[in-house]
């Protein structure tokens, strides 16, 4: 695995080298214009505060909807900035100076297709997805879907496992997998945790868009 680190902050590379250690080889830049993101084997991590107020216009340059996973590392988490980045198709949003171990971890999952968002600001994302998912004055992005799919996608942004859902559903977990596998296809996400970030991005912000400190940054996801 290779992560390309597009950043001009010395302060955060000197964090990631000691962070990533020998476990990942990395490549830092400094300009997208360096950037290939062809290689599905490459991770792009992307610096927020590196790029101030031109973070779209970089992303959409990159065109991060190709092969490589994007992540992007911001030196002050918030809602607003996640939710807004996600139209992009970004895999993950996180503390720039989070743990050894959870970098390790979050780039473990976007190499193996998954998405990785700091705990915090997934748990208002997926009140916002609720509120999107039980919303009848606007269909907006759920309106594909069926009314048990729908049931389904409002139990995963209750944070229940798949176990869960079949159980309060009284049906086969094996029958969840196939909704959820049809959900993902619709809306266009790779798992779950993306989809409550795609879904709360119907309603938006809303005056959440809280800080998240690096030291409230803990290892935690919704259960698959």
């Amino acid at each position: 695995m290779e992560v390309l680190v597009l950043s001009r902050s010395p302060s955060l590379e000197r964090h990631l080298s000691r962070a990533l250690g020998t476990h990942v080889r990395a490549r830092y830049l400094c300009s997208f214009d360096e950037v290939d993101t062809t290689d599905p084997a490459t991770i792009l991590l992307v610096h927020s505060a590196s790029f101030p107020g031109a973070l779209p216009q970089v992303l959409g340059a990159l065109g991060v909807r190709s092969s490589s996973p994007v992540a992007i590392a911001a030196d002050r988490p918030r809602l607003e900035e996640m939710l807004a980045l996600s139209e992009y198709g970004i895999h993950a949003y996180f503390n720039s100076y989070m743990a050894d171990v959870h970098y390790l971890h979050m780039l473990r999952l976007l190499s193996a297709g998954q998405t990785w968002f700091t705990p915090g600001l997934l748990a208002h994302a997926l009140s916002l997805a609720r509120r999107a998912l039980s919303s009848t004055a606007d269909e907006g992005l759920v309106s594909c879907l069926s009314r048990r799919e729908r049931e389904i996608a409002l139990d995963v942004a209750l944070g229940l496992s798949n176990k869960r859902i079949a159980s309060a559903r009284n049906i086969a977990e094996r029958t969840v997998k196939s909704h959820l596998t049809k959900i993902f296809k619709k809306l266009q996400v790779p798992d779950r945790v993306a989809l409550a970030i795609k879904l709360s991005g119907q309603i938006g912000a809303d005056g959440m868009a809280n800080e998240v400190e690096p030291e409230t940054v803990s290892l935690r996801r919704v259960n698959s």
